[in-house]
């Protein structure tokens, strides 16, 4: 797809949307330098709406689109809407342009690779940072980006302090005034802060009171440990901010801050005034494993499943939050593997482990002792491996009956995880599978074989599909264990994997067969075709294949190290050039 037109239903759905997120933005929105919402001057709405505009629609703004944004906002404001609500306007103006809708890739500016770079790892726009190093010139080269990929896959990062006013704490020598705290006689101003997140600095906005021949000179501790000796060159008519740089755990701290020259001769006084204390750190969220992980699902079909559409009698005894534990599942573990620089992709089919919390551990019937977090669990190797036996991908591709289908599984085996397509029955044959015609004491493996043989143009594509299909038989449509079938006989998980690198693996249970799989090339080189589509955005086209080869390559010398994959995509020069304009330039 090229592009894309949205109908008048869809853009009045899209304005409902924007006027949503519009309500929910505009109170976190921060105004720049001295503007407040009462002072929101012709200047301040300028450099405001420049800012907004750049981290909306992914590029710096034109001098005439914020001067339309800025009639937005006097037009609706003049028309007697509060502030507030005229900001509202703007956000949703800025939301249902094209600009904020669609990514261009025309000529890959600067802002475009910015964009397509931020949209790979973080599934979302990208930051000041990263706009800064497009409108710098970094992402022309490949370690330019290298460096930024490797900082967006850290996560992303929002400020979080903890700030004591000086008022409120407690000093040895000194007086309270008004806001600040004045020290002297070589008083200790005491802070008691707590913040949730690593401290990465302390900060104090601090101001002297000049006497004698030389500036206030100051001590700064934390938790006993001196981080600092400063000199206070900032007058009372200009507060100087001093910012040290620490590393410190999460938690409680105490900060000093000791006055070390007092001088007082008649009535030349120096002083030394507090305002405020502050510990600094960045709250991280890990986007880029979120991200990654919603490739994995979209990759796997498994992005739009919802439980509660099963047969009732599958529900009951589960947990109300099954939906949510199941998608953090998924999400921990694909995740966990796609980044990890020593993950690879063998661990994403058949990996031995897992992450459940105590909800889940009872749902899949884990042994041990769990909580409401999610840990790492050890599987069997055998009934369990990878994320195709976890809950939400059994639920993607089993009926909202609840019965189990061969065809359903081992066709979704055949064409996600290894790009084999299968073709659809031929006209006039027919497909309804009844039990009810084959001998009672046939089991449903024997049934659907016989069923699947008569016909002998179906035969050849139920030889590839059936094996696969037959491999899941001992889970549920929920992923839990189910070993024996209705009459209490053993499920026969057994199989041959037909056309996998060039040759027939068999397989006991469907442990075995994801380790093929996982371990295969054919595989490998799905994975990648998959992982292009995403990072793309669009069909493949022949324009792609020198760097479908390359990514094979790196992704084959790296042993299938999925991290690999966004570092040579992000480093080769195809990364730079817009995709086909044409759709006859697929292959």
């Amino acid at each position: 797809m090229y592009g894309q037109q949205i109908s008048l239903s869809e853009t009045e759905e899209l304005g409902v949307v924007a006027e949503r997120i519009a309500v929910a933005a505009v109170p976190q929105l921060v105004l720049p330098g001295s503007c407040t919402r009462t002072t929101f001057t012709a200047a301040c709405q300028t450099q405001f709406f420049t800012s907004l505009i750049r981290s909306a629609w992914r590029r710096p703004a034109t001098t005439q689109e914020v001067d339309r944004i800025k009639q937005v906002y006097t037009s609706t404001l003049a028309s007697g809407l509060t502030v507030n609500e005229s900001l509202e306007a703007v956000v949703a103006t800025l939301v249902m342009s094209p600009s904020f809708l669609y990514r261009t890739e025309t000529t890959m500016t600067p802002y475009e690779v910015a964009s397509r770079l931020s949209y790979a790892v973080w599934a979302s726009g990208p930051d000041e940072e990263l706009l800064d190093a497009a409108r710098d010139g970094l992402l022309a080269t490949a370690e330019g980006r290298a460096a930024q990929l490797e900082r967006l896959l850290k996560g992303r990062q929002f400020p979080v302090t903890a700030r004591g006013e000086a008022e409120a704490a407690s000093a040895t020598i000194g007086y309270a005034e008004n806001t600040w705290w004045n020290l002297w006689g070589n008083g200790t101003l005491t802070v008691n802060l707590t913040l949730a997140v690593p401290v990465e600095a302390v900060a104090a906005r601090v101001w002297q009171q000049h006497g004698g021949t030389e500036d206030a000179r100051m001590e700064m501790r934390v938790d006993g440990v001196r981080v600092s000796q400063a000199t206070v060159s900032a007058l009372s008519d200009s507060p100087m901010l001093l910012v040290v740089p620490t590393a410190l755990a999460a938690g409680a701290h105490t900060i000093e801050i000791e006055f070390l020259n007092n001088y007082i001769m008649g009535s030349d006084d120096r002083n030394l005034y507090i305002d405020w204390v502050e510990l600094r750190g960045n709250r991280v969220e890990a986007v880029a494993n979120e991200a990654a992980a919603n490739f994995v699902a979209e990759w796997l079909g498994a992005s739009a499943v919802d439980i509660t559409r099963k047969d009732q009698s599958y529900l009951v005894g589960t947990s109300p939050t099954l939906q949510a534990d199941l998608q953090t599942e998924f999400a921990r573990t694909a995740g966990t593997v796609a980044l990890d620089p020593a993950g690879h992709f063998e661990q994403l089919l058949a990996g031995d482990f897992t992450y459940a919390n105590d909800t889940l551990a009872r749902h899949y019937g884990f042994s041990g002792t769990f909580t409401s977090e999610f840990t790492r669990v050890p599987l069997d190797g055998n009934e369990r491996r990878g994320v195709l036996t976890q809950g939400l991908v059994m639920a993607a591709h089993t009926k909202e009956s609840g019965e189990f289908s061969v065809i359903q599984l081992g066709k979704f085996v055949r064409e996600r995880t290894l790009c084999q397509t299968l073709s659809p029955p031929p006209t006039g044959v027919a497909t309804a599978f009844s039990e009810e015609q084959y001998p009672a004491g046939w089991t449903h493996r024997q049934k659907f074989t016989a069923h699947t043989q008569v016909n002998q143009p179906c035969a050849g594509c139920h030889a590839a599909m059936n094996p696969p299909g037959y491999a899941f038989y001992r889970l549920d449509p929920l992923g839990r264990t189910r070993l024996l079938d209705s009459q209490g006989r053993p499920f026969d998980t057994s199989g041959d994997l037909q056309n996998i690198d060039g040759k027939t693996e068999s397989f006991t249970n469907v442990g075995e067969m994801l380790l093929k799989i996982g371990q295969s090339k054919t595989s490998r080189s799905c994975f990648v075709r998959s992982f292009m589509t995403f990072g793309l955005g669009r069909q493949l086209a022949a324009h792609d294949n020198a760097l479908e080869e390359r990514l094979n390559t790196a992704f084959e010398a790296s042993g299938g190290n999925i991290r690999t994959l966004f570092v040579e995509w992000v480093k080769s020069d195809q990364f730079l050039e817009p995709g086909p304009r044409a759709p006859e330039d697929t292959p």
